[in-house]
């Protein structure tokens, strides 16, 4: 398998990223007039609008999560031990939902433009990418370099501002870098607050002037600074050389404060969780209580119905693919394989809206050619075809990142023993690598499931007539203003979310207490 897997990485690599590679190709075929059109009216608007936004949430994650993860590091306070992994709640809100219950309040404050609004909402909801990557950064530090830090008369702020800090600086730049890639994605928050970004500037255009290309064109803007802040963050992790002083591990002392400083820390932890998941969640159960048998009718089943079908379908046939992949890119690496890899991981950093011109560009043209040949068209717009390709390019790399990471974690010299005992690829396959990684598969299923069910964008625009999801149906009601209706569905939502926020929570608790050694 090993031997012929090159041209199904290249073939599964090309088609996953064909959505993104559209996009971009879509600059070679300019509509002028139009172009000026925009850039005399909206452009400037739509980059300014997504420019803060994207800034504002950069630096306000990075705020949260790293001080939020300093001190659940390093201090020992009231509740901190649930605050570990409750600080990670508010990730299971996806921002659409999140900005429900911030939308009314908005009213009451009115002075505050919207811009501000979707920014506190997309802070809220992603800071937990900072914060988780910065606690396993700090978690895997050694007490001694900071206590070497003190010895060379650096008092607690400065060892942190100036050891601990840049040693984890890739880890950090990471999580900012994904939360600021969420945040220009976003479409469901901007659009329910009605700011006009790029991500909603594409289907306003596509929708307002019937051009796909020019929509496509926009899009391309979007996808171009977002592998702009990727590849900065590559950039910028492979400069990174900070090591640890010692090849000993010591585990963190944590430090007491004073009776003020502790209750100032459990009331400063109190905040992300109260506000960003909290209040959220009782005020969607007091929406929903307020809806007639809690809004569970047969149509709420047949949301859920639809939503568990696209999500378990997808995943379990992605993560399988994802899988052999990463099997035959290991038994056999090369430059090649390594620049198709980092192509077909392009999906993610692609928005939905994005994503969906891109999907929609090749499958009408293929439509077109059909029917100007005097064949029958496949239809691939108007069915399921064209969304599951979508969701198969958006989050092929989820799949692919975790089941990586378990992959790295068996040894080399494992399947070359079983091929020096004459083991086959597909034997090597079922009883070598799957018993070992089948934690990182059903690791990989679960965030692949939950990311299709709070998906909003793609399948807006892609989904088969008359057909809704919880996340497409609660958006609706909401920007109807039926709170109550779209309360169960929004809950339905985040209660899916909590599975891997809750997984990943006790994968940073096992490292913990593996490195307690």
């Amino acid at each position: 398998m090993a031997i012929k897997s090159t041209a199904l990485v290249a073939l599964v690599s090309i088609l996953i990223s064909l959505p993104t590679l559209v996009v971009l190709g879509s600059f070679f075929v300019p509509d002028y007039a139009l172009w000026s059109h925009l850039l005399d009216t909206v452009f400037t608007r739509y980059v300014a609008n997504s420019a803060v936004v994207a800034i504002e949430v950069a630096i306000g994650t990075f705020v949260m999560g790293v001080s939020s993860a300093w001190f659940i590091v390093n201090y020992q306070f009231p509740g901190r031990n649930i605050f570990a992994w409750a600080l990670m709640l508010p990730l299971a809100f996806p921002g659409y939902i999140f900005a429900f219950f911030v939308q009314p309040l908005s009213a009451y404050l009115p002075f505050v433009p919207a811009r501000e609004w979707v920014s506190f909402c997309l802070i809220m909801t992603l800071y937990p990418y900072v914060y988780l990557s910065a606690r396993a950064a700090f978690i895997d530090q050694s007490v001694c370099a900071l206590e070497a830090a003190r010895t060379l008369g650096c008092n607690r702020r400065q060892a942190f501002l100036q050891v601990a800090l840049p040693m984890a600086r890739p880890s950090i730049v990471a999580g900012v870098t994904v939360a600021t890639m969420e945040s220009l994605a976003d479409y469901g928050t901007a659009q329910y607050f009605g700011l006009e970004t790029i991500s909603t500037g594409v289907l306003r255009t596509w929708f307002g002037h019937y051009n796909l290309t020019a929509a496509a064109q926009l899009a391309a803007t979007l996808v171009g600074a977002v592998l702009l802040l990727s590849a900065l963050e590559r950039s910028l992790r492979s400069k990174a050389k900070f090591h640890h002083a010692s090849h000993r591990y010591q585990q963190m002392h944590l430090s007491w404060l004073s009776p003020s400083g502790r209750f100032g820390l459990t009331a400063l932890m109190s905040f992300p969780v109260v506000v960003g998941f909290g209040l959220p969640s009782l005020w969607l159960i007091h929406q929903a209580t307020g809806a007639e048998n809690f809004g569970l009718n047969s149509q709420f089943f047949e949301l859920a119905i639809n939503s568990l079908g696209l999500a378990i379908i997808v995943a379990l046939g992605l993560v399988p693919l994802a899988v052999m992949i990463a099997i035959s890119r290991r038994d056999k690496p090369s430059r090649w394989s390594a620049a198709l890899a980092a192509l077909s991981r392009l999906g993610y950093a692609t928005p939905g809206t994005v994503l969906a011109i891109g999907v929609l560009v090749p499958l009408v043209y293929i439509d077109r050619s059909l029917a100007e040949a005097g064949y029958t068209p496949l239809g691939l717009t108007t069915g399921f075809g064209g969304l599951i390709f979508a969701y198969f390019s958006r989050f092929y790399s989820v799949a692919a990142n975790t089941v990586e990471a378990g992959l790295e974690r068996i040894h080399r010299s494992m399947n070359e023993t079983a091929r020096t005992l004459g083991a086959s690829s597909w034997r090597l396959i079922s009883k070598v690598y799957f018993p070992l990684m089948r934690g990182s598969a059903l690791a990989a299923v679960l965030m692949v499931f939950v990311d299709i069910m709070k998906e909003l964008p793609a399948t807006l625009v892609l989904r088969p007539f008359d057909f809704n999801t919880l996340a497409v149906r609660a958006f609706e009601l909401a920007s109807d203003e039926r709170l109550a209706a779209a309360a169960a569905p929004a809950l339905c939502i985040v209660l899916t979310g909590l599975i891997p926020v809750l997984y990943l929570s006790r994968q940073i608790t096992r490292s913990r207490a593996g490195h307690g050694r």
